[in-house]
């Protein structure tokens, strides 16, 4: 982390930190920006309240960024608080992403259900 980006997270300058995002979405710096919100996340878990700032960046990264970066910020905790769920955001401008997510949703769900041993009694009706 730069140390420009350390000042604006750790006094929570937001309009600063939307102006560095800007930034890193005109220049396609995405590795910096992915750090950006990795940096904005881990201040937020020690009480900093940034997390506006990294929730545009992970709507930006699902929005602007190649597939292959924009897919990293889908997880659980990621969009909280975006314009929309951001595996449909990454999907559109790339249809196929999208598809690839889906398949590898599937995936998990279908390797869950096998390892999951079929204990429970259907409730009662």
């Amino acid at each position: 982390m730069s140390e420009s980006q350390y000042d604006l997270i750790n006094s929570a300058d937001l309009d600063g930190l939307v102006r560095l995002i800007d930034d890193y979405c005109e220049t396609r710096s995405w590795h910096d920006l992915l750090g950006l919100r990795d940096a904005c996340k881990a201040a937020v878990a020690n009480g900093r309240q940034v997390w506006p700032a990294s929730t545009l960046a992970e709507y930006r990264l699902a929005l602007l960024a190649p597939a292959e970066i924009a897919v990293q910020v889908v997880d659980e905790e990621a969009g909280r608080f975006t314009m929309g769920p951001l595996t449909e955001v990454i999907a559109q401008n790339r249809p196929s992403a999208l598809r690839f997510r889906h398949a590898l949703t599937l995936m998990k769900i279908v390797h869950l259900f096998l390892m999951t041993p079929l204990t429970a009694k259907a409730p009662p009706v």
